[in-house]
């Protein structure tokens, strides 16, 4: 059943008051009139005796009021005139509320504009039992609406979800002229290099991406990454990067491209860089910012049975690089989510941010991902996000000889540098670093040796910060590099039959 079809249900039994969050309002004052005033016939094809009609009028902060997209000219327009007023906002607002003629539905534009003022919110809870009454209708539209705690218990609360690949398909095919229409495969792809966009959006891109040569599939996905980055704390994060360019750790590599390369693998990967920095507070925000991010986190991933793992370890240990590199292993897009940068200043604002962001990452995966969250120190995290992550918990130590040989060889014939001495193998180094050392001597000329002389690595500036994540991960947390859970150098292996798969501190 369709949003609109629940919306028309809903005037049926004449619910007062809704509220329906929308990416693309205009499409969805036709899209009601159309479902508020759809013609019922019976097997025979015969219009049935009750019919769902409605008067559908608008309201917006300019415009005042005015006629809804529908076929009852006349009797809108008699409706229109017992609400005009010369009174200024939100008197006019509130005017109308009050005054809605009988059988009539009101359409509020931006509704999640006018929610924090006081007299609107009073003139929508006292319309509540007089709508009810004469099957009269207020609906709240808007891009991301938190209704207040005085509604929340009168307000029937819709959500449309960004078009489906189906739909997209024909919104594609529209824009496109005959003679160079994408068919079959090329226009699913087209349609798939639109998800996650309003209907408006994916036409938009279509026509600018549209040549007489034909539809630029790879420009319609350029543009969709520059759209999403628009999204307040998303970032297309994806690249041509693979495990192959990750030297080191195969035993997360390995268990991770299983899951990426199975048929029933992730259609998106969600990367979280320092998970802790972001929720850690979580439990003691005063403002409940933090807390409703988790909260709706939370629910999200129990909702979809989102999958995911953490990656603890040092800086530089490859854990970035592991989660950035997760999509181009799959050919899926990866996706960062920064909580930090979706808290806003007004009230209300954060909130709105995080859901929208999830709306555009379920819209993209069809409600399948892979979460992927770094983290120098999962201790403050709450235990249950950590649960959220199905797949465990992996420790990143600092790479082993055998290791960092193969990440030197990964660098050098990167920068095209001679192979590095077995004095440069034995630096205690991290990926990271070896980069570092590998991009100096390209800048500047200097021998590997030499460039050395400007790296002080975390194993001696962090020494007691990786002691500790060392003991916090013992047993407790699996190894990226080796089969089974991480040991600690001079610990004894676990007993024969002990729990050795424990994941979770």
């Amino acid at each position: 059943m369709s949003v609109y079809d629940k919306l028309a249900d809903a005037y049926r039994v004449s619910c007062p008051i809704v509220s329906l969050t929308t990416s693309d309002p205009a499409r969805s004052v036709e899209a009601i009139g159309q479902a508020l005033n759809k013609i019922d016939t019976d097997d025979k094809g015969k219009p049935k005796k009750t019919q769902r009609t409605a008067v559908v009028i608008e309201w917006d902060c300019v415009r005042g009021l005015s006629i809804g997209p529908q076929p009852q000219h006349p009797t809108a327009q008699k409706a229109l005139s017992q609400l005009t007023s010369d009174e200024y906002l939100p008197a006019q607002l509130t005017n109308a509320i009050e005054k809605l003629p009988e059988a009539c539905v009101l359409v509020i534009h931006n509704a999640h504009r006018h929610l924090d003022k006081v007299e609107v919110v009073q003139a929508i809870w006292l319309c509540r039992d007089k709508f009810k009454a004469n099957r009269r209708m207020l609906i709240l539209l808007g891009t991301s609406i938190r209704i207040p705690a005085e509604l929340q218990h009168d307000c029937i609360e819709l959500d449309e979800p960004l078009p489906s690949v189906a739909e997209l398909s024909q919104k594609v095919a529209s824009v496109c002229p005959e003679s160079v229409r994408p068919t079959g495969q090329d226009l699913t792809d087209a349609a798939e290099a639109c998800v996650g966009m309003s209907a408006f959006a994916a036409e938009q891109l279509t026509a600018l991406n549209l040549s007489k040569d034909g539809l630029s599939t790879a420009g319609v996905w350029g543009d969709k990454c520059r759209k999403i980055n628009e999204t307040p704390g998303l970032k297309v994060v994806s690249s041509q990067a693979n495990f192959s360019s990750v030297a080191g750790v195969e035993q997360i590599k390995g268990f991770l491209g299983k899951i990426l390369n199975s048929p029933k693998g992730p259609n998106c990967i969600v990367f979280i860089d320092e998970i802790e920095k972001s929720l850690s507070g979580a439990m003691g925000d005063t403002s409940g910012v933090s807390g409703d991010q988790l909260g709706v986190l939370l629910q999200w991933m129990q909702d979809k049975r989102a999958d995911g793992a953490i990656l603890v370890g040092a800086p530089g240990a490859a854990k970035s690089a592991i989660a950035k590199a997760a999509g181009g292993e799959c050919g899926k897009p990866t996706i960062q989510i920064d909580l930090g940068a979706m808290k806003g200043s007004l009230v209300g604002e954060s909130e709105t941010r995080i859901r929208e962001a999830l709306k555009v990452i379920d819209s993209i995966s069809g409600g399948k991902t892979l979460w992927l969250a770094t983290s120098n120190n999962i201790s403050n995290l709450p235990p249950e996000l950590k649960r959220r992550f199905r797949f465990g918990t992996w420790f990143f130590d600092l790479p082993t000889k055998v290791e960092r040989a193969s990440i030197w060889a990964l660098y050098t014939a990167k920068y095209n540098l001679p192979a590095a001495s077995e004095e440069m193998l034995d630096k205690e180094w991290t990926g990271a670093e070896i980069e570092s050392c590998c991009e100096i001597c390209d800048k500047t000329g200097l021998s590997l040796e030499e460039a050395a002389d400007y790296i002080v690595p975390v194993s001696i500036q962090g020494a007691d910060q990786i002691d500790r994540l060392r003991t916090a991960a013992d047993g407790k947390f699996l190894s990226a590099s080796v089969a089974g859970p991480y040991r600690k150098a001079g610990q004894p292996a676990p007993e024969v039959g002990s729990n050795t798969r424990h994941i979770e501190l």
